[in-house]
C-alpha cells in the first residue's frame, strides 16, 4: 500500500483565526492562474489573473459596482461614469483623470476656461455646467463652433476633442444649450 506524504507546508503562514487585522511586511504570491482573491462578507467580489488579463469583480454575487480612486465607475465590465467635479477658479483644468468634467454647483465664481491641461491626442472631454458662471473661451487652444467663447448656462454641455483637427487644439464636437 502506497504511503501518502502530506504536501509540504514549510513555506506557508498559519493563521489561528480571530478578529485582529492580518499585517504582512513580504509579497503574497498566488502561484497560479485564475485563483482569485475573494473579497467581501458575501464573497461577493474577486481580484485575479486569468493568465492573459487582470479581472477585478465586483459582481460575482448579484450585482455590483467597481470604482477606482480615480473615479471611473465600472458595472458589468463597461465604464459607467468617469466624472471630476472642475476645480473653482481653475482655468486650465487637468483632464488627465477623466472624460466627463462638471462644474461645482455654482461656485465657478466667473471662470472662464482657456486650456485643459494633460489631455491626450484623440481624448474626447464632455462638459456639464450645473452654474451660470463658466466661460469656455474660444482661443489658440479651444476652437469653438463660430469662433466665439461659451457662457455656459445651467444643464448646458460642451463636447470637445483633442487634435480632432489640429495637433495639440481641443476642437469642439457638440454642444447643447437648455
Amino acid at each position: 500500500m502506497p504511503v501518502n506524504n502530506p504536501p509540504d507546508t514549510s513555506n506557508l503562514v498559519p493563521y489561528t483565526g480571530g478578529t485582529a487585522d492580518i499585517r504582512i511586511a513580504q509579497d503574497i504570491i498566488i502561484d497560479s492562474d485564475s485563483k482569485k482573491l475573494i473579497l467581501g462578507d458575501g464573497q461577493d467580489a474577486s481580484i485575479y489573473y486569468d493568465g492573459l488579463s487582470l479581472i477585478i469583480a465586483s459582481d460575482n454575487v448579484g450585482s455590483g459596482t467597481t470604482i477606482f480612486s480615480n473615479g471611473i465607475e465600472m458595472s458589468a465590465g463597461k465604464v459607467v461614469q468617469h466624472k471630476v467635479v472642475l476645480s473653482i477658479g481653475d482655468t486650465t483644468p487637468s483632464v488627465s483623470a477623466g472624460n466627463l468634467f462638471i462644474t461645482s454647483g455654482g461656485r465657478m465664481g466667473g471662470t472662464t476656461i482657456t486650456d485643459f491641461d494633460n489631455g491626450m491626442d484623440g481624448q474626447v472631454i464632455h462638459l456639464v455646467s450645473d452654474d451660470n458662471t463658466l466661460t469656455i473661451a474660444n482661443n489658440a487652444n479651444i476652437q469653438l463652433a463660430g469662433s466665439a467663447n461659451f457662457a455656459m448656462s445651467d444643464g448646458d454641455t460642451l463636447t470637445l476633442c483633442l487634435g480632432l483637427h489640429v495637433v495639440n487644439k481641443w476642437t469642439e464636437l457638440s454642444r447643447m444649450t437648455v
